[in-house]
């Protein structure tokens, strides 16, 4: 499938919904199944052009075309569990320091309906590749408790000073040896007992999480025996309900910059089958020597940079990507332009080159329309709890006002920064309109609740 010609954030998302219908009939999908969760124009769309390089989109296919699975789920599920399997050595650097691919993705459903734990299984299968000439990266189905959990199962070799009880003398003594393959995924059906865990008062597991995403050196501060892990590179798919997620993520969740490490998915059941099917064993076979090609050339590779065309899509798409929207939804998309790096790295690496190119970073892009779409569509309510918000939806519902009428109905004692981010969060998540007109050359903007 060849890209679209204009690629600006509005072109994408206008793209992706002009795709539906293709999507939906690509993977068997049909339209009352479109509509079963809610208003259809709300649900994410992934487009297809999001899964079209090498062989993922055969993989996808294969996975969900006799699955009640969702394709993105399996999607997300599949590039979270690849960015372990390729390991720490590609890099991009950025300032002074460096991305790694290593991802975290959340996928979030209805109970049951959603078939989260469904999406993972044929990824689990496929990344079954031990083997005499290949060793994989370790999986755990957690649960996420602790942060020293965490750095335990990656953990640097341990030694402790013992001394001669004669002698007075004394020496290191390894007490454990230590990980060497500090490649682990965390497959967690349970997420909602990792938010539990980290509202609980000294529990690391929040900043772990953070640091595994940013630097993969862990070393926290205890009492009792040092532990730490270096160059560790971790991982993690955790499966959620929408209920249980609004009802245990902590605001401080979002703004100390935990949920915004990871990818979030929406996921549904796609069709209604009695008697799925598994991937053919031959099928399989081949998919899964192309895992390993691509982990044996990402283990010999080190710096990966950007092509001519791929800084120039960069150049483009960055602006739009770090801008900031302010508000709550804005704290969860901020770190969008890391996340659509590390996509496109992974893209890159899936086709075996060392170069980014633009390609890798407009599938990257529409990866991260799908995520950004899901979570507006997961915590867009959460954005209406502001009391500022909840009073200018109130004053705009059934009629349209103009900033300047908003700022006097509000009574102009509210300062014109925090009523403007706000209305912008609003409009992030699709809960107000906003219009614009010129009149006697200045331009107004108009809002209408949606």
């Amino acid at each position: 499938m060849s890209p679209p010609d204009e690629w600006s954030t509005h072109v994408i998302r206008a793209e992706a919904e002009k795709m539906a219908a293709a999507e939906r009939a690509q993977f068997g999908q049909t339209t009352d199944e479109a509509d079963a969760d809610g208003d259809p124009e709300l649900w994410p769309v992934l487009d297809p052009y999001a899964i079209h390089l090498g062989f993922i989109s055969e993989f996808i296919h294969a996975a969900t075309e006799h699955s009640e699975a969702d394709p993105a789920a399996v999607l997300g599920s599949f590039i979270t569990r690849l960015s372990v399997e390729v390991g720490r050595n590609p890099f991009i650097q950025i300032g002074d320091g460096r991305q790694h691919v290593n991802l975290l993705a959340a996928i979030a459903g209805p109970t049951g309906a959603g078939r989260k734990g469904t999406s993972y299984k044929p990824v689990e299968r496929l990344f079954q590749l031990a083997a005499d000439d290949y060793i994989p990266a370790r999986v755990t189905p957690g649960p996420l408790s602790s942060g020293e959990g965490l750095i335990d199962a990656v953990k640097d070799q341990v030694s402790i000073w013992v001394v001669d009880k004669k002698s007075r003398s004394g020496q290191w003594v390894v007490s454990h040896p230590g990980v060497t393959d500090k490649r682990l995924m965390v497959v967690t059906e349970e997420f909602s007992s990792a938010l539990q865990s980290m509202a609980r008062e000294g529990c690391t597991l929040s900043s772990i999480i953070r640091q595994i995403f940013d630097s993969g050196h862990l070393e926290p501060l205890t009492k009792s025996v040092k532990i730490k892990a270096t160059g560790a590179h971790i991982g993690i798919i955790g499966h959620i309900t929408f209920v249980e997620l609004n009802g245990l993520l902590q605001d401080c969740q979002v703004h100390n910059g935990l949920i915004n490490r990871f990818l979030w998915f929406c996921a549904r059941r796609q069709k209604v089958l009695p008697f799925p099917l598994a991937i053919p064993d031959s099928q399989l076979h081949d998919f899964q020597a192309e895992i390993k090609a691509i982990a044996r050339f990402a283990g010999k590779t080190g710096e990966l940079r950007l092509s001519d065309s791929g800084s120039e899509a960069w150049a483009e798409f960055y602006p739009g990507l770090s801008e900031s929207r302010g508000g709550f939804m804005g704290a969860i998309l901020e770190r969008a332009p890391a996340l659509v790096l590390r996509l496109a790295m992974l893209f890159c690496l899936v086709d075996r080159k060392t170069q980014i190119a633009e390609e890798h970073l407009k599938t990257a892009i529409m990866l991260w329309r799908y995520c950004e779409s899901s979570a507006h569509y997961i915590f867009g309510d959460r954005e209406v709890r502001n009391p500022l918000a909840k009073k200018i939806l109130r004053l705009i519902t059934g009629r349209s006002l103009a900033l300047t009428d908003i700022h006097r109905e509000l009574g102009r004692n509210i300062e014109s920064k925090a009523v403007r981010a706000t209305l912008k969060a609003l409009e992030e998540g699709k809960k107000i309109i906003r219009t614009t007109s010129n009149p006697l050359g200045r331009t107004k903007s108009v809002y209408t609740a949606v």
